[in-house]
């Protein structure tokens, strides 16, 4: 699960960049890339509700 909060898509870089990410999960549909499964937005966040990979962090990937 990713949770966007809405006070930080404030930057309207940030907000396309949630948007397109968003909108390139809800088309891609391949086994051996994550699903999007469902969305929720709610007043202050927005739930992106994925596949489940177990052994690593996108985020601490992107930061090597």
């Amino acid at each position: 699960m990713k949770v966007y909060e809405k006070h930080r898509l404030a930057d309207p870089m940030k907000r396309k960049a949630a948007q397109r990410e968003i909108a390139v999960l809800k088309r891609l549909h391949h086994p051996g890339m994550i699903s999007l499964y469902d969305l929720i937005d709610t007043p202050k966040q927005i739930y992106l509700i994925t596949d489940y990979v177990k052994g690593f962090s996108l985020q601490t990937l992107a930061k090597a």
